[in-house]
């Protein structure tokens, strides 16, 4: 007769990741994203802003700030053009130019109705300061995980 033994099973500790610090280098594809943010307003209501999404690559991040843009811009932007620029009081196409934030489409017309699609690279597991930023100092915090 076998004898029934129970069979314990032990989970392997895996040691605790670490956090890079903020000066620490990291893997290049881990460094950071890309924001996009459309924002719709007009002089009587409250400004209504939506994610667009968050985008591995600039490229790809222009792209959908586009499409956005096209969608809510009412028929006045398309294929990546203004059709009636004359309308409007102000447009902006950053498109070709863009940095790594800031405006990338954007058009106001003369009542003041505003169409606004941003980009913004965000880094990715970056220790909160209470500055905001910057270098450690002793003013500032950082919380870390």
């Amino acid at each position: 007769m076998a004898s029934k033994r129970k069979e314990v099973v032990s989970a392997a500790k895996e040691p605790p990741k670490k956090v890079p610090k903020d000066d620490e280098p990291r893997p290049a594809h881990l460094q950071h994203v890309y924001l996009v943010t459309l924002v719709e307003s007009n002089p009587y209501e409250r400004a209504r802003s939506q994610t667009v999404g968050m985008y591995s690559t600039k490229e790809l991040a222009i792209s959908n700030a586009r499409a956005a843009f096209e969608a809510h811009s009412n028929g006045f932007f398309r294929n990546g053009k203004f059709t009636e620029p004359d309308i409007f009081e102000q447009t902006v196409d950053n498109s070709k130019k863009m940095g790594n934030q800031g405006v990338v489409f954007m058009q106001r017309d003369m009542e003041g109705d505003e169409v606004r699609v941003s980009l913004e690279q965000v880094a990715l597991d970056k220790a909160y300061r209470k500055d905001g930023g910057g270098t450690a100092d002793s003013s500032s915090f950082a919380y870390e995980v």
